[in-house]
Parts: C-alpha cells; structure tokens; sequence
C-alpha cells in the first residue's frame, strides 16, 4: 500500500470517529454541530407546581440554567422554578409553588465543544445558545360567586308592553340576550335588572349571563 493511500484511509478513520461523537475532532467538518440550537417545546404556560419537559437538538454537550423575573421558590433557582438536571438532552423544569406567581422564567441552554488539533487540521471551539420561555399563570383563588336566581321567572306581557326582570348572585358585571329577537328585546339593562320589550304574541325567553359565563333564563309569554 502507497503512503498516500494510508493517508487518505487514516483520515476518514478519524473523521467517521468524529461522526460517532469521539471526542477525537481532528480533521473533521464541525460545521452540522455548530447549528442553532433547537429546543421543544420553546414556550409554555405553567401554574404553580406544574412541570413540562425540555427537550434539545442540534449540538453536544449541554448545559442548563434558569434566568427571568419570575417569583416565588425552588430549589435550583428558589424565585424561578426548578430544573431536575443541569446537563443532558432534556430536563424536567417544575414551577414554584404560589398562591400568587407573577413574571417568567427563561430556560437557557447552551452547547460547548472544545477546539483540538494544531495547523491546517485544527478543529475551532465553539458555543452556542437557546433559550424557552415559561410564563406563570397566577393560581390565586378568586371569592366563589353565589349561585345566580332570576325574577320573574314566568312572567305574562302583552305585546307592545314592557316588564321588568332581576338576577341576583353570580359575579357582575351581567349580559343581557333574547332568543327570538323578533318578538321582543332587551331595551334597557341597569346592573342587575333589565327592562324586555314585547313585540308581537308568541313566547320568548330572556337570558342573563354573568363575567363568569353562568346564565340564567326567563320565560315570556306574550299575548293580548
């Protein structure tokens, strides 16, 4: 065998060791491991204790770490959560526990490969970053809303005339509907009270909603 035979078979032995992720990197093409990071999922929505796993692509070698203005406690970073690892492919990242979270918390991730060899064969070092975002979702509990009751709850008008209606309970502020609007409406609605308007004979029903989405309906029997 030729001298430039054994050559040209040596480096394709320590590149295809390069392929196999040696940490031999002499000769090789570093160019498809410099390639941006790749984090899944890259932002999510937690409240409080929740967890979500972290998944990474597109290097060697990681390491993580917590940053943001999140706030409460944790045990890798007490204000922002905690991380189940700071080095490998994926972590397990687990929100403070609070009544009251507020801000978020950007999960960093960052790829390192020394730089090897000498001369025309070196192999540069090289670091690259990515980052997700966590976002808190407050869990303080907000006053449980009584349950919403409705006045007249049956109620005869004659067309062409007016009748009065009142919800109590649920959470203000309230809406007002019909659900045939051809034969009356809604003509003035005050806080909890609401003045219907009959148009023609025939049954209609009124409807209040409160900011909660609860409602609560009336029927109206409409004839002269």
């Amino acid at each position: 065998m030729t001298n430039k035979m054994k050559h040209v078979l040596a480096a394709g032995v320590v590149c295809c060791l390069c392929a196999a992720g040696s940490l031999v990197w002499t000769g090789c093409d570093t160019a498809s491991s410099t390639q941006d990071l790749v984090i899944t999922p890259s932002a999510v929505t937690l409240s409080s204790g929740q967890s979500q796993q972290f998944n990474v692509s597109g290097g060697y070698h990681y390491t993580w770490a917590l940053s943001g203005s999140g706030s409460s406690s944790g045990t890798t970073s007490s204000a922002q959560g905690s991380l189940s690892s700071l080095v490998g492919s994926q972590v397990l990242y687990t929100a403070p526990t609070s009544d009251t979270l507020s801000g978020s918390v950007v999960i960093q991730v960052t790829s390192t490969i020394p730089g090897s060899g000498s001369g025309s064969s070196n192999s540069p070092a090289y670091s690259v970053s990515g980052e997700a975002i966590v976002t808190f979702k407050s869990t303080a509990s907000t006053p449980a809303s009584t349950p919403m009751s409705i006045a007249p709850t049956i109620s005869t008008i004659a067309p062409l005339t007016s009748g009065t209606f009142t919800v109590s309970g649920g959470t203000a502020p309230y809406t007002w509907s019909v659900i045939n609007g051809s034969l009356g409406s809604v003509t003035g609605a005050t806080g909890g009270s609401a003045t219907y308007q009959a148009n023609a004979p025939g049954t209609n029903t009124i409807t209040c909603t409160d900011s909660n989405g609860d409602t609560i309906s009336a029927t109206i029997y409409q004839h002269f």
